[in-house]
């Protein structure tokens, strides 16, 4: 069975943490958004692999 279709919107891409400023993260870039091909009854489709995208996150250093 292929993976359920999600709409842009409702995938989840976030980056948690803990005990950082508020203004630590400064950037998160989707680093995992594979499309996929299938066959379904002889047609061929696409989908994303997952509802979940990779995300690379960068956090400010620390103030002194």
């Amino acid at each position: 069975m292929p993976p359920a279709k999600c709409e842009f919107d409702e995938r989840i891409d976030h980056c948690l943490y803990r005990n950082l400023d508020p203004s630590a993260p400064v950037d998160v870039q989707v680093i995992f958004d594979d499309l996929v091909t299938y066959d379904a009854d002889g047609e061929q489709r696409m989908t994303q692999r997952s509802d979940h995208r990779g995300v690379r996150c960068t956090f400010a250093p620390p103030s002194p």
